[in-house]
C-alpha cells in the first residue's frame, strides 16, 4: 500500500481545473494505478470461510494432528490411532473455546449496534441463503427483464396516483412560502470534515467505483485533498456529473419462502459510486443543519431522523390513543403505506416544495435540480449489467439527501390533504367532505354506534340491560340492582351494580361482633380494567372456608377506580344490605384487605367511618412489587441489600423490631447520595405501616399472600373485553350456582 500511496501523489490538484476534468483525474489514476500494482489475472482459487477467531496455536495443532494422522495410518497401530483421536479432540476442544471468546467478545463490545448484532447472528446459523433468480436463457436477458420490471413497475404506480394537473397548481398557489432565511449557498467543507463524512459513508463497494473499498480504506488520507476539492467544486458550481448519477441495482428475494421465478417477489438493492454518497451527505447535513436552525423539521417525524426510531412513533401513537380513551373519546388510527414511496416523488413539486416551504434557492435549489436531473440506473448480476434506463420520477434509491431529510415529503402527509389526492376519480367536494370526517369526533362516534347496533343489537345497549333486568327481578331484584347511564343522567358515573340475596346474608354474617364463622374473614375489594371493555370492574370479596373459594358480595362495573366511583359502591353496597337483612346494621368485618390508592381508603372512610380505616390492610404483593421498582434504580450490590432490608421491616413481628429495622434501612439510604431519593418513598411507607407490615397485622388477620393469589385467580376467571350484558348475564349465572352450592 506504500508504494499504491505514493503513485497516487501525483494527482494534480491544480484550481484551474473545472469539476469534469477532476473527476476524470481522479477515476482515470486510480484505475491505472490500480491495474500496475494489481493487474487483473485469471486464477483458480477455493474459497474458504473466513474465520477471524482462528490464530497459530490452533494451526499449530492442526499440524500435529495431520502428522499423528499419517502415522497411524502407515502404521495401523491401536495406540498410533488412541494419540490421533486425543489429538483430533485437542483440537476440536481449542476450536470451541477460541469461537466461544472471540463471538463472546463480539456480541458484548457491540451490545447497542443491532446491524453487527444481527449479522454475527446470521453468521453462527449459517443464514446466508443461496441467490436465486427467474428462469432466463442468459444472464443479459435476466438483468433486462429485471431491469424492465422495476421500471415498469415505476411508471404504472405513477400513473395510478396521476393528479389533475390544474388541482396540483390550485395547491402550490394557495402554500405559502416560508418565514425563514433563504437557504442560498452552500458552506465550503474541509478535509477534517470529509474525513468525518467518510466514516460515517458505508464502505460497501459498487461497481462503479475505480478501486474497491478495501482498497479505498487504505489510501484514504493520499484522496483527500482531491476529494474535498470535488465535493467543494459541486457543491459551489450548483452541478452534479452525470457520471455520479448512475445506480447499480441488485435483485433481492424479498422472503426466502416465496416464489422466486415471480419478479414481483424482488425488491431492488441499490449502490451508487462511494463519491457520489459523499457529495450527497455532506449536502444533506448542510440542508438538515438549514432546516433545524429555521425549525422547519416536522415534529412528529421518526424516520431516519437522530434520537427517532420505529419505536418513537408507536409510543407517541399509542400515547395519544391510552389518553383519549381515558377522556372517553373516540379513536380512528388512519395507517398509510405507499408503495415505492421515494421512487414516485415527483421532481416538480419536490423542488417547488423545497423553494416555497423550505427557504431553498440560489446555487443550492440549482445543485438539487442538476441533482434530480438525468439520472440513470441499471441492474447487475454477476458481473453482467443490464442497459441503462432513465429514472423519470423518484429520488435516487439509495440516496442520501431525502431519506437523511424525509421532512420535505412527510411533513404534507401529515396533513389530511392527502386522502383527497388518494382517490378514484371522485369529486373534490365528495373528498373534501370525507376528509373532514376524520376529524369529527361526532360522526366517528354515530358510525361506531350504528355498526355495534347492526352487528350485534345488544352488546353495549342499556336498553338490553334493563330488559335483563325486569327479566331476572321476579327470581332476585339483586341480580342487577341498579344501572345508570350517563348520558342520561350526567350527575352519576354510569355503572351496573350486581349482587344477590345469598351474597348480601353472606356479607351480614361476616359481622365482626356476631357469632358466624364468616365474621374472622376479611374484605377484599379491588378495581379490574379488563374485563369489560372501557368500563373497570369494582369487587368486594370474601374467601368461603367451606366452599374453598372466593365469593364475589358485588361487582359492579363503572367508568374508572377513583374516589367517586368508589363511595358509590360501597353506598349501594350498604343500602342493599339494609334492605336485604331489614335491619340498621352496617358492613363491619375484622378488617378490610384492598391496595393503598387514595380512592379505596377515601370510599371506605366515607361510608363507614374512620374507626373502618384502621382495619383496612394491603397485600404485601404491593409493597415487594414497589420495593422491585425502586431497586431496579441502584446498582447490583446494593439493590440486593435494600430487598434484604425491605424484608426484614416486612417480617418484623413486634413495635421494637419494626423501629430496629426502620433505623437500618434509614441508615442505607442516608449514607450515599444515590440513595436519597429513597428517603420519601420511606417515609410514604412508613405513614401507612399499620396497613401492611406483619409487626401491626391483627393475629386474626389473613395470610396476605395465599389470599391475594386466591383473588388473582378468581380476578381472571372470566374472559377479557366483555360488554355490559355479557358482564351481567355471567354475574348473574355466579349468583344462581352460589345458591346452589349453599342449599347443598
Amino acid at each position: 500500500m506504500d508504494s499504491f500511496n505514493e503513485d497516487l501523489k501525483v494527482l494534480d490538484l491544480n484550481d484551474d481545473y473545472d469539476l469534469s476534468v477532476l473527476i476524470d483525474k481522479y477515476e482515470n489514476t486510480l484505475k491505472e494505478t490500480l491495474q500496475q500494482h494489481a493487474p487483473q489475472k485469471r486464477r483458480i482459487i477455493t474459497l474458504r470461510p473466513l474465520s477471524p477467531w482462528y490464530n497459530e496455536e490452533i494451526g499449530q495443532e492442526e499440524r500435529n494432528r495431520r502428522k499423528l494422522e499419517r502415522r497411524w495410518r502407515a502404521s495401523g497401530l491401536c495406540i498410533d490411532r488412541q494419540l490421533y483421536v486425543k489429538q483430533c479432540e485437542t483440537v476440536n476442544a481449542m476450536i470451541k473455546n477460541a469461537k466461544t471468546t472471540y463471538y463472546s467478545s463480539v456480541i458484548s463490545s457491540n451490545a447497542h449496534n443491532q446491524k453487527v448484532l444481527f449479522s454475527t447472528v446470521d453468521k453462527l446459523v449459517h443464514r446466508k441463503p443461496e441467490k436465486r433468480y427467474p428462469t432466463a436463457s442468459s444472464t443479459t436477458e435476466l438483468v433486462n427483464k429485471f431491469s424492465d420490471f422495476f421500471n415498469n413497475k415505476i411508471a404504472i404506480i405513477w400513473k395510478e396516483l396521476a393528479i389533475d394537473s390544474s388541482h396540483c397548481n390550485q395547491r402550490n398557489q394557495e402554500e405559502q412560502y416560508a418565514q425563514c432565511v433563504k437557504f442560498i449557498n452552500f458552506q465550503e467543507v474541509t478535509e477534517h470534515e470529509i474525513e468525518n463524512v467518510i466514516d460515517k459513508v458505508g464502505k460497501k463497494s459498487c461497481e462503479l467505483d475505480p478501486v474497491p473499498a478495501k482498497i479505498f480504506q487504505g489510501c484514504q488520507k493520499t484522496l483527500l485533498p482531491i476529494i474535498t476539492k470535488i465535493s467543494n467544486e459541486s457543491l459551489q458550481s450548483g452541478c452534479m456529473l452525470e457520471i455520479l448519477k448512475e445506480a447499480v441495482l441488485k435483485p433481492k428475494l424479498k422472503k426466502d419462502s416465496l416464489d422466486y421465478e415471480e419478479y414481483t417477489n424482488f425488491r431492488p438493492i441499490s449502490n451508487l459510486q462511494f463519491l457520489s454518497k459523499v457529495i450527497e451527505k455532506v449536502a444533506a447535513g448542510q440542508l438538515l443543519e438549514h432546516l433545524a436552525n429555521n425549525k422547519l423539521e416536522e415534529p412528529f417525524q421518526s424516520a431516519y431522523k437522530r434520537f427517532h426510531s420505529a419505536e418513537t412513533t408507536l409510543l407517541k401513537v399509542q400515547n395519544d390513543i391510552l389518553l383519549a380513551i381515558d377522556n372517553r373519546k373516540c379513536v380512528v388510527l388512519l395507517l398509510l403505506d405507499m408503495s415505492a414511496a421515494f421512487d414516485t416523488v415527483d421532481h416538480k413539486l419536490l423542488l417547488q416544495r423545497m423553494f416555497k416551504r423550505f427557504g431553498i434557492d440560489g446555487q443550492v435549489l440549482r445543485w438539487f435540480q442538476s441533482y434530480l436531473q438525468n439520472r440513470t440506473q441499471s441492474v447487475v448480476i454477476d458481473g453482467v449489467k443490464s442497459i441503462s434506463k432513465d429514472l423519470r420520477c423518484g429520488v435516487p434509491p439509495g440516496s442520501g439527501y431525502v431519506k437523511k431529510d424525509p421532512t420535505l415529503k412527510p411533513s404534507q402527509v401529515q396533513s389530511a390533504l392527502l386522502v383527497s389526492l388518494l382517490r378514484e376519480g371522485e369529486s373534490w367536494v365528495k373528498i373534501d367532505k370525507e376528509a373532514s370526517k376524520l376529524v369529527d369526533c361526532k360522526w366517528i362516534s354515530n358510525q361506531r354506534q350504528a355498526v355495534r347496533r347492526e352487528l350485534n343489537p345488544h352488546v353495549e345497549n342499556f336498553e338490553a340491560l334493563v330488559t335483563f333486568k325486569h327479566f331476572c327481578d321476579p327470581n332476585d331484584p339483586y341480580y342487577v340492582y341498579k344501572i345508570n347511564d350517563s348520558r342520561g343522567n350526567p350527575d352519576s358515573p354510569t355503572y351496573v351494580f350486581k349482587t344477590s340475596k345469598a351474597k348480601l346474608l353472606m356479607a351480614n354474617n361476616m359481622n365482626k361482633d356476631g357469632v358466624h364463622f364468616l365474621n374472622k374473614e376479611y374484605c377484599f375489594f379491588d378495581g379490574k380494567n379488563k374485563r369489560c371493555r372501557n368500563y373497570t370492574t369494582l369487587t368486594a370479596s370474601v374467601y368461603h372456608p367451606l366452599l374453598k373459594k372466593q365469593i364475589p358480595l358485588a361487582v359492579m362495573e363503572t367508568e374508572a377506580e377513583d374516589s367517586r366511583c368508589v363511595t358509590l359502591f360501597w353506598t349501594l353496597f350498604q343500602e342493599l344490605l339494609t334492605k336485604a337483612t331489614t335491619s340498621t346494621c352496617t358492613f363491619n368485618t375484622t378488617g378490610s384487605s384492598t391496595d393503598m390508592a387514595g380512592a379505596n381508603l377515601v370510599g371506605i372512610r366515607d361510608v363507614f367511618g374512620s374507626e373502618a380505616l384502621k382495619r383496612v390492610k394491603t397485600c404485601e404483593f404491593h409493597f415487594k412489587q414497589n420495593r422491585n421498582k425502586k431497586a431496579r434504580e441502584l446498582d447490583e450490590e446494593s439493590a440486593k441489600e435494600f430487598k434484604d432490608l425491605c424484608e426484614a421491616l416486612l417480617i418484623a413481628q413486634s413495635a421494637d423490631g419494626y423501629a430496629a429495622a426502620m433505623s437500618n434501612l434509614t441508615k442505607f439510604v442516608n449514607e450515599k447520595p444515590e440513595h436519597e431519593f429513597l428517603e420519601l418513598w420511606l417515609k410514604w411507607w412508613d405513614d401507612r405501616k399499620e396497613f401492611i407490615f406483619n409487626a401491626f397485622t391483627p393475629s386474626d388477620g389473613p395470610k396476605m399472600i395465599q389470599a391475594e393469589g386466591i383473588h388473582a385467580d378468581w380476578a381472571h376467571r372470566d374472559r377479557s373485553n366483555s360488554s355490559l350484558l355479557e358482564a351481567a348475564n355471567m354475574d348473574t349465572r355466579d349468583s344462581i350456582l352460589l345458591e346452589a352450592q349453599i342449599r347443598e
